[in-house]
């Protein structure tokens, strides 16, 4: 099953090879695979459905339909004869290895659907394709200056609900498909983000009913006061409750929720600009570790908000956990980052 997730990776990337279209954005190995005999080709564009590849060194042009199933089986086919793909700016783009087994992958696809008026409505759509997929579920992130946070939403929703009837398979250019095709339908429908369905996989595949708990740490905060104030957001905009909590050098941002809001809120903090470098430029978060991830229990207290604490020491913090019955998890994810 990794295999073939590598391989959709690899041919996602050629597929969405126009100017800022694809951007790996988490892999736990980012390392390309040498090609073993590259044959230099060309992916001229897609155009109804069809796929134009040349081949720059025999010089043959060839249309392929861009169904998902014919694009990858050709593709996939060349790729592991060690091909690699130019697009038409002449930016050269050979396969890479990730490796889903552990960590996954974060990636994002930046394309465009018909709007309400026909207009073309620019998207980014973040995707985490977890361990155990295609078995389960990709996390799924929808967003764009032209929508409003509630048509995201729906956007989102409606995507993870085509991706329920693709489960076992390689999805994520279908869907990509799928929203392009029926943007327009999902914005005439009356906005429900407050809606109920929960984003889950189907009930044979999972164990998420009921509220999860994910416990993250963060490395440093530079720009804390922006950084801060978008946790804030996304906690409030998902539903998610908890804290983030601050003591001396240590950042930890405990979440309750629904699992697949955590897992959106996992994707905005990867793939968001939240902080700033060394030299002050803007950034994305890569330091983040996940300490835990479990369903909230019935000793666990549930917060009623999400809030923003300060601890001065140790102790302080020890009785945060302790009152909301999370001393075991203090005592086996926390205290050993201060010792």
């Amino acid at each position: 099953m990794v295999e073939e997730v590598r391989q959709e990776l690899s041919a996602l990337a050629a597929i969405f090879c126009g100017p800022n279209e694809w951007e790996m954005l988490s892999c736990s190995d980012g390392a390309q695979c040498p090609p073993r005999e590259t044959q230099l080709l060309q992916i001229v564009g897609i155009h109804h459905k069809h796929l134009c590849i040349t081949s720059l060194t025999t010089g043959r042009c060839s249309w392929l339909s861009a169904t998902w199933k014919a694009v990858r089986k050709c593709l996939l086919r060349l790729l592991k004869n060690g091909s690699r793909f130019q697009t038409s700016a002449g930016r050269s783009m050979e396969t890479f290895s990730s490796n889903p087994e552990t960590d996954g992958a974060v990636f994002r696809i930046h394309t465009t659907a018909e709007g309400l008026v026909g207009e073309d409505v620019p998207l980014e759509l973040a995707f985490h394709l977890p361990v155990g997929y295609p078995l389960c579920l990709p996390g799924i992130s929808v967003t764009s200056e032209h929508l409003t946070r509630a048509q995201c939403v729906t956007a989102k929703e409606k995507l993870l609900g085509e991706a329920r009837k693709l489960v076992s398979e390689p999805m994520v250019h279908e869907l990509v498909l799928w929203i392009q095709q029926n943007l327009r339908l999902v914005l005439s429908q009356p906005e429900t983000a407050s809606s109920h369905e929960k984003c889950t996989l189907p009930e044979s595949a999972t164990g998420d009913d009921g509220p999860w708990m994910t416990l993250l740490r963060l490395d440093h905060m530079r720009a804390r006061t922006k950084y801060v104030k978008a946790v804030e957001k996304w906690a409030s905009e998902l539903r998610l409750t908890g804290r983030l909590m601050f003591m001396g050098k240590l950042i930890l941002i405990l979440l309750q929720g629904d699992r697949s809001n955590i897992k959106e809120y996992l994707i905005l903090q990867k793939t968001s600009k939240v902080d700033v470098d060394s030299s002050g430029k803007k950034c994305k978060e890569k330091m983040i570790s996940v300490l835990s991830e479990t369903k909230v229990q019935t000793e666990h207290k549930r917060f009623l908000a999400f809030e923003v604490k300060e601890y001065s020491t140790l102790e302080e913090l020890q009785k945060e956990f302790g009152a909301a019955g999370l001393g075991e998890l203090f005592s086996e994810c926390v205290l050993g980052l201060v010792k």
